[in-house]
């Protein structure tokens, strides 16, 4: 289950491709170790 913000959308191949569409979120998958 992806945040709001990520988009998944179909990818040629049988692949899928994300999408990032607010940047915000970027920091809360960046989480310090």
């Amino acid at each position: 289950m992806l945040p709001s913000g990520y988009l998944v959308r179909p990818c040629e191949g049988g692949g899928s491709v994300i999408h990032i569409v607010d940047h915000v979120n970027l920091e809360a998958w960046s989480v310090p170790e």
